[in-house]
């Protein structure tokens, strides 16, 4: 059994009246041939037949031509290139030939893979059935994905697609396939992304995104478990990121400084109000509202990042800081803190709203730092520092890593345990201090 031979070709068996005729996609296997339509016509004077396009220029003889041609040869030849015309879409229709020619041997190389059926009527019907496109290039497949993701408002991981598939496009282009993702790839991609002094954590959630990615079509059953090669390429990351953190002394000059500036005094409010609510997200803590708060003094919200429902305790801390912005008029739909305008999450959350979200995270922890470099405080504090804190001070006072867990809202234990293990440089001195000690 033969394999199928692609070209383009002028059909010119069939001629419309104004003297062209279409340019078809011809497949050929033991002598039998089937054709794939392009939309596309020519008249027999722009196609060069040598090679199966659009003369994009009228050629000139060649100093060779003229050197071992004939005079009756040269003078054919001329007479032939006099007669050639120039299509109006030339490079755009040569440019559509050869993707589509690249498409239909990508299904091609797709069924031997699967070790699927390889007719040319199966071939055929693959390409026209318009499933064909997403299914074997990775980055459309990726696009595909990505947009999903934005139609049901996960705009976070949304975010991190769309960021990873376009460095991954810049990289390689639109036509990387499935089968060109191999760990050859992969370990030129990870030295491309170390080349752009990209650091070994970005580097493995860009991998890690792309891996999920194939994972999804492996499970939507487009490309073979055996063909993947995150089975062999291992993701590198660094676990001994420190995570900063402020010590208790730290974090009571922050709560008890005096603050004139508005906005300071609330991106303070805020920090302060996320350490004694287990750190909840300064994304969550903007949108919670009033109507969150429970009548038995809880505040329940649903966590935009892990997707699940926290329910916290109100601790008196956090009631001081509620008195300063509880309304004169009760209104359990406006928003607790004074960050997001009212009415903006009228349906849902947004893909409007998450960038109002991300604009105001940046302008608190902006504040945030400003207010600690007064203080004396030389590290980088953002909101998110207050998650680190309470962690850490949970952690110091013994509490079981099950309750940390479920206070920060992991989906987890091992995530816990990852979280804490970057804060427990102290925990390790404390142990060497007690085991040595005296000795």
């Amino acid at each position: 059994m033969g394999s199928i031979k692609l070209k383009a070709v002028l059909f010119k068996g069939k001629v419309y009246k104004n003297g062209e005729s279409p340019i078809l996609i011809r497949l050929t296997k033991d002598r039998d041939s089937v054709y794939i339509s392009t939309e596309y016509t020519a008249k027999p004077s722009q196609w060069n037949v040598s090679q199966s396009c659009l003369y994009e220029t009228i050629p000139r003889l060649t100093q060779r031509q003229k050197d071992f041609l004939s005079s009756e040869e040269l003078k054919v030849l001329k007479k032939e290139y006099s007669s050639i015309e120039l299509h109006s879409g030339r490079k755009k229709i040569n440019e559509v030939l050869t993707k589509i020619l690249g498409e239909i041997q990508a299904i091609i190389d797709r069924q031997k893979v699967l070790n699927k059926s390889i007719t040319l009527k199966s071939i055929k019907e693959i390409y026209q059935s318009n499933e064909h496109d997403a299914d074997l290039n990775f980055i459309k497949y990726a696009e595909k994905k990505r947009d999903e993701l934005e139609a049901l408002g996960q705009y976070r991981t949304f975010k991190r697609y769309k960021t990873v598939i376009k460095k991954l496009e810049e990289y390689q282009g639109r036509d990387l396939s499935f089968l060109d993702l191999n760990h050859d790839f992969l370990v030129k991609y990870e030295a491309h992304l170390k080349g752009l002094n990209n650091k070994t954590n970005t580097i493995h959630t860009n991998l890690k995104t792309i891996r999920a990615i194939y994972y999804k079509a492996i499970k939507e059953k487009l490309i073979e478990q055996s063909k993947n090669p995150f089975f062999t390429y291992t993701l590198k990351q660094d676990k001994h990121t420190k995570k900063e953190k402020l010590t208790l002394e730290e974090f009571i000059k922050i709560k008890k400084a005096k603050l004139k500036d508005t906005f300071l005094n609330d991106a303070r409010n805020s920090f302060v109000f996320s350490f004694y609510n287990a750190g909840i997200r300064i994304g969550d803590l903007m949108q919670l509202k009033w109507g969150d708060i429970t009548q038995d003094g809880r505040i329940e919200y649903k966590m935009d990042k892990q997707g699940g429902q926290s329910s916290i305790k109100l601790v008196p801390q956090s009631l001081e800081i509620l008195k300063q912005y509880k309304p004169k008029k009760a209104n359990k739909n406006a928003f607790i803190f004074p960050f997001l305008p009212l009415g903006i999450d009228k349906n849902g959350l947004t893909q409007d709203l998450y960038k109002v979200i991300e604009s105001k995270t940046t302008k608190i922890n902006n504040a945030l730092d400003e207010i600690a470099k007064s203080l004396g405080i030389e590290k980088k504090v953002t909101n998110h520092i207050s998650r680190h804190t309470f962690a850490d001070l949970a952690r110091k006072r013994k509490a079981s890593v099950y309750d940390i867990s479920k206070a920060l809202g992991h989906s987890n234990i091992k995530q816990t345990e990852s979280y804490l293990k970057s804060l427990d440089k102290e925990s390790l001195d404390e142990t060497m201090q007690n085991v040595l000690g005296g000795i």
